[in-house]
């Protein structure tokens, strides 16, 4: 699997099942792909999401659970200024990977080639 110079961004909300197995079915799918990881959950599903994120991120993992709450763009600034990485893939509760692996990686490989915004 070829590792781009892209960090994960994740600041959601996960309150119910459905949400919660979409969560845990795609970030299993695209962690691989990410050199760092930046984590904030919140709902009543967060303690799983951050338990689930600890145990398959074995590079780089950020979690921000002490950020406020309610206020997700300044929570989510906080988050973008501890990123290193050059590209940031910013990750909500509805996405699914219904591409291959491989496809993903490339698109991020292109968006670091081309220097992508």
């Amino acid at each position: 699997m070829q590792m781009n110079n892209t960090a994960i961004l994740v600041n959601i909300f996960i309150n119910d099942e459905v949400k919660y197995e979409l969560f845990k079915n795609t970030i299993s799918s695209v962690y691989n792909s990410f050199n760092e990881a930046h984590i904030k959950i919140r709902g009543n599903y967060k303690e799983e999401c951050i338990k689930l994120c600890k145990k398959i991120f074995s590079r780089q993992l950020y979690l921000y659970q002490n950020l406020d709450e309610k206020d997700w763009v300044n929570s989510t600034l906080s988050i973008i200024k501890e990123i290193n990485s050059k590209n940031i893939f910013l990750f909500f509760e509805d996405h699914k990977l219904v591409a291959n692996q491989s496809s993903f990686d490339q698109v991020l490989s292109e968006f670091n080639y081309l220097n992508l915004d």
